[in-house]
């Protein structure tokens, strides 16, 4: 249960039916009796007095874990979840952290080839949609760049890596509540695979038919129409005097 609520916010998935309940009893559990691996990472973050909550996790447990697999070594994560001596997970999870720093330089040094090409993009897409394709980027963090894009332009974002084995592999983050599967359906003849959910997908094409699904993408964004407005709504608790 811990894994799965763990897994289930890492994944970005929406907590709701099964999934409120699964993260709930996750979390309990956590909070009452951490399991090997995530009390290693919960002593890094100096987090093992503390309530442990979702948003704990999403913002203190998950990069990390989710670093691993962006950094080429998912099997580091694995590993600290299976061994058994202490001394010896203290030093993978102490890797861990490592391979999340290097993460976080990446994504800055990234973040700077990314942003020029969102600004120019936005427009040609109708202020609807941001597409930053480029052969610079690491596949490993082209999810956290567009999370980024869509929170900075409020639009839903894809940002799509170009590799050497001749495929393209694209990233999507949602804004405003805007399916993205619906992006993506009406061209999957053009997709070696494809998938996802409402809020976070992707899809992995080859690199010669990139051109023609970025225009594809350009006829879409001119018919795309959001629910929710560009400021979003604040969920307020209750009132203080």
């Amino acid at each position: 249960l811990q894994l799965v609520s763990l897994s289930t916010l890492a994944d970005l998935m929406e907590l709701k039916d099964e999934n409120r309940i699964l993260v709930r009893l996750g979390l309990k559990h956590i909070n009452e009796n951490p399991r090997r691996g995530i009390l290693d990472l919960l002593n890094i973050k100096s987090l093992q007095n503390t309530p442990i909550s979702s948003q704990s996790v999403s913002w203190n447990i998950s990069p990390l874990i989710n670093a691993t697999g962006r950094m080429g070594s998912p099997e580091t994560a694995i590993h600290l979840f299976l061994e058994r001596d202490g001394v010896e997970r203290n030093r993978i999870a102490r890797s861990i952290v490592e391979m999340n720093e290097k993460r976080k330089e990446m994504c800055q040094r990234e973040w700077g080839i990314a942003l020029p090409i969102a600004y120019k993009t936005f427009e040609e897409f109708n202020k609807k949609l941001v597409v930053v394709a480029s052969d610079e980027f690491n596949r490993g963090i082209t999810g956290i760049l567009s999370g980024k894009l869509a929170e900075f332009f409020k639009v839903p974002s894809i940002v799509i890596c170009s590799m050497e084995n001749g495929e393209s592999v694209a990233s999507m983050r949602s804004a405003r509540n805007y399916r993205l599967l619906s992006i993506l359906e009406p061209y999957s003849d053009l997709f070696l695979d494809y998938g996802g959910h409402a809020f976070a997908a992707g899809c992995r094409l080859l690199t010669s038919n990139l051109p023609q699904f970025i225009e594809k993408l350009k006829e879409y964004s001119s018919f795309m129409e959001f629910e929710s407005p560009e400021e979003e709504a604040f969920n307020i608790d209750i009132e203080l005097p």
